[in-house]
C-alpha cells in the first residue's frame, strides 16, 4: 500500500506547508528532496512563511546620528512592515542611548543620564508591538559591564532576563541577573570555577533557559577559549572546553539542531551526547 503522503499532489503539499511557521518550514526542507524542491520553488515561495521583514542597522556617523545621542539604530523595511524605529520612553530625550543586545525579537538598550559612571538603567523594547519595559537600576556603580538579554518566545512571550556581568579590565568579577517575573535584580558571584575574560562585543546566545558565551580562559600560557553557560536563575554553571583551532568564533549554538552547539569561522559542530567535534 502506498504511503498516504505519496497520494498528495505538489500543489496540496505546498498549500499545507504554507500554513506552518518559519522554523517548522526549515525543518520540513530536510524531510526529502521533493519537499525541499517544493519549498524552494519560486512559484510557491510567496505562499510560505518568510523570515525577513526588514533589518536594523547602526549609524555611527555623528552627522547622521540621532540628536539625543542614540547611536543611529535605524530600521530598513523590506516588506512594508509598519514600524521604523525602536520604541523609546518620552523622558529619554536628553539621555544617551545605546543598543546593547537583542534576543528573539526583543532589544536591550541602556539609557545613560549624565556623565557619571553607573548613572544608567536598561530598557527592553519590542519593535513589533511598540512596547517597552524600563528596568530598575541594577545598583552597579562602576564603568565597565557587559549586559546580555535572554528571551525565548517558545517558552514565554512575557518573561525575559537580563544578565549584567561586572568587569575589571574585561575580567568577570560578578553578575547581576534581572527577571521580569520578579521585577528584581539578584547579585551573585561568578561560579564557573575558572577566571574568564570577555571579548569586545562578542554576542551571547540564550537557548533553553541558559545564556551561552564564548569567553577566554585566563591564567594559561596559551590563549584558550571556552563556552561558558549559566542559567537564568544563576543556579547552573558550566564550562565546555573548545579545541585550540577555535580562535575566532563569531556565533555560538545552533538553535535548529537539538543538543548541538554551532560555531562558525571555522564551522564546528559539537554533539553534547557523544562529546565529539566535527569540522565542516
Amino acid at each position: 500500500m502506498a504511503e498516504p503522503m505519496s497520494r498528495l499532489t505538489n500543489d496540496l503539499i505546498a498549500e499545507i506547508l504554507s500554513r506552518v511557521p518559519y522554523k517548522s518550514l526549515c525543518i520540513c526542507k530536510c524531510v526529502c528532496p521533493a519537499w525541499r524542491g517544493i519549498i524552494a520553488d519560486p512559484a510557491n515561495r510567496n505562499k510560505m512563511a518568510q523570515t525577513l521583514a526588514g533589518f536594523f542597522y547602526r549609524i555611527n556617523d555623528e552627522a547622521t546620528a540621532e540628536p539625543r545621542g542614540f547611536d543611529g539604530v535605524k530600521y530598513a523595511d523590506v516588506s512594508a512592515f509598519p514600524w521604523s524605529r525602536l520604541p523609546l520612553p518620552p523622558d529619554s530625550v536628553d539621555s544617551f542611548l545605546s543598543l546593547e543586545d537583542s534576543c528573539d525579537g526583543l532589544f536591550l538598550i541602556s539609557i545613560h543620564m549624565g556623565a557619571l559612571a553607573g548613572n544608567f538603567r536598561y530598557m527592553v523594547s519590542n519593535p513589533a508591538t511598540s512596547e517597552y519595559a524600563l528596568l530598575p537600576h541594577s545598583g552597579y556603580a562602576g564603568d565597565c559591564c557587559r549586559p546580555y538579554l535572554g528571551f525565548d518566545s517558545d517558552v514565554s512571550t512575557q518573561e525575559f532576563h537580563v544578565f549584567q556581568f561586572e568587569l575589571e579590565k574585561w575580567v568577570a568579577s560578578g553578575v547581576k541577573i534581572y527577571s521580569s517575573k520578579t521585577g528584581a535584580w539578584v547579585s551573585m558571584k561568578i561560579q564557573w570555577g575558572i577566571q574568564v575574560g570577555f571579548c569586545w562585543r562578542q554576542p551571547g546566545v540564550f537557548h533553553k533557559g541558559c545564556l551561552h558565551l564564548l569567553v577566554r580562559q585566563l591564567g594559561l600560557a596559551k590563549k584558550k577559549f571556552v563556552l561558558a553557560i549559566v542559567d537564568a536563575e544563576g543556579l547552573k554553571w558550566r564550562i565546555i572546553p573548545l579545541q585550540d583551532l577555535l580562535i575566532r568564533v563569531s556565533r555560538v549554538l545552533s538553535e535548529s539542531l537539538p543538543d548541538t552547539y554551532f560555531i562558525s569561522t571555522p564551522t564546528v559542530l559539537k554533539d553534547t551526547a557523544s562529546k565529539h567535534f566535527r569540522l565542516y
